[in-house]
């Protein structure tokens, strides 16, 4: 694993800052979801969970408490059951989630109610309780909020708060060992894209250049699972997020690559937009070539203590004057009208990217030095037929910026080179 045990730790001694003496905080990894017959859909860890621990096993809990200055932690772990070793392999030993974490003291589930429940709730009642899950919100019926209404129910005057929006804080900074793996996971787009640019000639499917994009990814340790790959072929792509990818991709139309790899849950999340036949026409090559110039300018402007607000609004006027010299939009129509024929992306300098591909961050939107941001503008011109988005990784720096996907081809000669090897 890249990111060591004392880094979780570290994580979880500066969380424990925000944490009251004598009030325990429960966060859960989370719960397969049941698919049919004992068959689970693949897991998908609550990553506040994994942020602290490292973890992606279902059905752990993390207890911690501050005791004065100290840090009390403890870790929950399933025990497998007879069935779950025969299909699945042997059970997972305590001192697995102890080298991951950092953390000493590991029980199994079946003593959770009587370590933790017990002792804090019963035997000496507090008043308040943490809880810092990613995921209480978008799946409601969980252990973890099970046993939220449960203690609810049975001390009325508990109070349970979620501190998830510190967590979010905190991932949203990355560290250099985050940063090393997102630039591994670009590296994993790379070769994907350059596959489909070497192997896509009209007459192919979009599901077919998809194909070159998950093999790839695959084959370099990317979690098939959280693979992103949207490829959208000619008027596909003025929509912004097509999902069938069936149609056949034809001799003249343009396909728009947006694409998120992953390595060790970190993502990438890189778009680029390249001719079937492997040459552009003048009239894609000058969209094209509008939209280069557009993501230039806003990289320009980005740095920490920049407002993204307001390079979006920039980008926004830039990408409206090109339309409107068109005769593509009215004067008065709002470039960002996604619901009109002919559009521009709202918010080029768009979202943190992080243990998910749209991840937490930022929402007081100031560029901060650790920050990773996609810059992605686009336009979408159902008139034209051609849907044309440029996006890239753009780390914040203590003195600037680092385009983490500037490897990737993306100017007209660059792609065009490529496509005709």
């Amino acid at each position: 694993m890249s990111i060591t045990r004392e880094e979780y730790a570290n994580r979880r001694k500066q969380l424990s800052e925000k944490l009251e003496p004598g009030y325990p905080m429960l966060l859960f990894s989370g719960e397969p979801t049941p698919q049919w017959n004992e068959i689970d859909y693949p897991f998908e860890v609550d990553r506040n969970f994994y942020y602290l621990t490292g973890i992606d096993v279902p059905g752990c809990i993390l207890v911690m408490m501050k005791n004065g200055s100290a840090l009390m932690e403890q870790l929950f772990v399933p025990h497998s059951s007879s069935y779950d070793k025969t299909y699945f392999g042997p059970e997972k030993q305590p001192d697995y989630y102890t080298e991951l974490s950092g953390i000493r003291v590991v029980g199994f589930t079946e003593d959770f109610k009587e370590q933790v429940l017990m002792v804090h709730f019963m035997c000496f009642p507090v008043s308040k309780v943490y809880t810092g899950s990613a995921n209480q919100a978008l799946q409601p019926d969980t252990e973890a909020n099970r046993l939220f209404s449960q203690l609810r129910a049975s001390y009325p005057a508990l109070r349970i708060e979620n501190i998830a929006e510190e967590i979010y804080q905190m991932r949203a900074i990355k560290s250099e060992a985050e940063i090393k793996l997102t630039k591994e996971a670009i590296d994993i787009t790379r070769e994907g894209m350059l596959s489909v640019m070497k192997h896509i000639k009209p007459g192919m499917y979009e599901y077919e250049a998809e194909a070159y994009i998950d093999f790839e990814a695959v084959k370099r340790g990317s979690r098939i699972i959280d693979i992103i790959a949207s490829l959208q072929g000619g008027e596909n792509a003025t929509r912004l997020h097509y999902k069938e990818h069936t149609d056949k991709l034809n001799d003249g139309d343009l396909l728009l690559m947006d694409i998120g790899t992953n390595r060790e849950y970190y993502n990438s999340d890189v778009t680029r937009t390249i001719p079937v036949n492997g040459k552009f026409t003048e009239e894609q090559k000058h969209w094209y070539n509008i939209v280069l110039k557009a993501q230039e300018m806003i990289i320009a402007r980005m740095g920490p203590g920049k407002s993204r607000q307001g390079i979006n609004t920039e980008a926004r006027e830039m990408l409206g004057r090109e339309l409107r010299a068109a005769g593509l939009i009215d004067e008065n129509q709002p470039v960002n009208m996604t619901t009109a024929k002919n559009w521009a992306a709202s918010n080029p300098a768009d979202h943190c990217i992080g243990l998910l591909c749209h991840d937490v961050g930022s929402e007081a939107g100031i560029f901060e030095p650790g920050m990773i941001f996609t810059v992605e503008p686009g336009v979408y011109l159902k008139d034209l037929g051609l849907g044309i988005r440029i996006e890239d990784d753009v780390l914040i720096t203590e003195t600037g910026v680092e385009i983490l996907s500037a490897g990737i081809p993306k100017t007209v000669e660059e792609i065009e080179a490529i496509m005709k090897k």
